[in-house]
C-alpha cells in the first residue's frame, strides 16, 4: 500500500493494494470541496481526462525533440 499527497493540493490518493484507490480531501477546503458532489463516474472521467491530456503532452514534447 502507498499513499502519494500534494503538497500543493489537499488531496490525498491511496494505493489499497488490492487495485483499488482511496481518494481522501478537506471537505471544507474551498479547493477541493466541490468534489463533495461527485461520483465515481465524475472521478473516473477527470482521471481519464488527466490521462489523456498527460500522454498529449509527452507526445507533443518526444515530437519537438525530434526536430
Amino acid at each position: 500500500m502507498s499513499t502519494y499527497h500534494s503538497p500543493d493540493f489537499p488531496l490525498t490518493v491511496v494505493d489499497n493494494g488490492n487495485g483499488s484507490f482511496t481518494l481522501e480531501w478537506d471537505h471544507d477546503n474551498p479547493l477541493t470541496s466541490a468534489l463533495n458532489n461527485w461520483d465515481e463516474e465524475d472521478f473516473m472521467r477527470a482521471i481519464s481526462q488527466g490521462i489523456d491530456d498527460e500522454l498529449f503532452i509527452l507526445a507533443e514534447e518526444a515530437a519537438c525533440a525530434k526536430k
